[in-house]
């Protein structure tokens, strides 16, 4: 707000998964092995150098033909966009580990907010909490769809073990605290932890 903008919509496209067109990626010891393009900021970045690649930035427009040339060979990224931008038949290998949750938002400036007749005005505040639940269920079942077909076009499956998902795990989760205050205020990586240990808590019962 403070900005000009409005919040109409809170959304997300699910969790991505690792794609390689080298090696199947499903042991830290493997990240090395790959040059790993980076486009998701530094968070991203951080990620990627801690698991010991030293990742390429890059804009999301130049990311398939970097791939296709060679550029680099692997990614964090969402299956329905890799379906869309044809890179199934450039990958050899998907992990589909839950690496990364993608948020996602619809704004607008106040200032074209502030134009809208308020029965529209109305209108999407009413809704929103609807369209935001449908997207989120539809969203998962396209990025599965997007998933099997790749599977079934010849990108093939591989998977980290549970001692592999703890030892990716233990690289990352330091990340959260070392960027605090710097990427984000330390107030509000405390409040999403407490969500999230209340959220798995419930889950556990």
């Amino acid at each position: 707000a403070k900005e000009g903008f409005r919040l109409l919509v809170w959304l997300d496209q699910d969790f991505d998964q690792i794609y390689s067109s080298k090696i199947p990626i499903t042991k830290v010891a493997d990240f090395p092995k790959a040059r790993f393009i980076t486009w998701f900021g530094p968070l991203e970045g951080r990620l990627l150098e801690r698991l010991g690649t030293s990742p390429v930035p890059m804009g999301i427009t130049e990311i398939p033909s970097s791939l296709r040339a060679g550029v680099a060979e692997a990614m964090i990224a969402p299956s329905i966009w890799v379906v869309g931008t044809q890179l199934y038949s450039t990958f050899r290998y998907v992990n589909p580990i839950r690496i990364r949750y993608v948020p996602a938002f619809c704004v607008c400036t106040n200032k074209a907010w502030d134009v809208l007749p308020q029965k529209d005005q109305k209108a999407l505040y009413e809704g929103r909490e609807k369209w935001a639940r449908d997207f989120c269920v539809k969203s998962r079942v396209d990025a599965e769809k997007c998933l099997a077909a790749m599977v079934q076009y010849g990108v093939r499956p591989v998977r980290s073990t549970p001692e592999e998902v703890s030892r990716i795990r233990e690289k990352s989760l330091p990340i959260w605290d070392e960027l605090s205050g710097k990427l984000y205020p330390k107030e509000l990586l405390d409040e999403i932890k407490g969500h999230l240990a209340q959220y798995r808590a419930g889950k556990r019962k």
